[in-house]
């Protein structure tokens, strides 16, 4: 399991990011935004980050922002993988921040059907599935990375660790 290639203990939680190609539509630098305000408030959450470069300057950019963050050693970084089963797992929750419309909310449904809790921005289909699952709680307005954080250190699925009893 990907949990044990990182050496990731049981009591930690790990936060994901899935897109098929990473650029700044799919919201990766407001996912790394996020994790780096969490980090220095949570030490059992750790940040995996899936999908191929599609910009390699934008990846460059956001590899340099969790570089000089000092927590680079709490990020996972894995190519994206079509086998969804050897990834879902690893995750307690999954954070999609796209900043334009989803046509359909593939990644918010498969992280739904391995039973991951899903946080998303408001973004087309992806707020479609959420409310229609009963998880419209769990939507963020569009781009704003400060509810987005909020959403992330309210969630249940990280709650449930000792570190995370500060935010009930």
């Amino acid at each position: 399991m990907k949990r044990n290639e990182w050496a990731v203990n049981d009591g930690c939680r790990i936060v994901g990011f899935i897109a098929s190609s990473l650029h700044s539509e799919k919201g990766l630098e407001h996912f790394v935004h996020m994790a780096l305000s969490v980090c220095p408030e949570v030490q059992d959450v750790q940040f995996l980050i899936v999908g191929n470069a599609f910009d390699a300057y934008y990846m460059t950019y956001c590899q340099h922002i969790i570089g000089q963050s000092g927590y680079a050693s709490r990020f996972h970084r894995m190519p994206f993988e079509a086998r969804i089963e050897l990834v879902y797992p690893a995750m307690d929750l999954v954070i999609i921040p796209n900043l334009i419309d989803e046509g359909f909310g593939m990644t918010a449904l498969e992280g739904l059907v391995f039973g991951k809790g899903v946080i998303a921005y408001r973004a087309g289909g992806l707020e479609e599935i959420l409310r229609t699952t009963g998880n419209a709680d769990w939507l963020v307005e569009k781009g704003d990375s400060s509810l987005l954080t909020a959403s992330v250190k309210g969630s249940k699925r990280l709650r449930s660790s000792e570190a995370w009893a500060q935010w009930t």
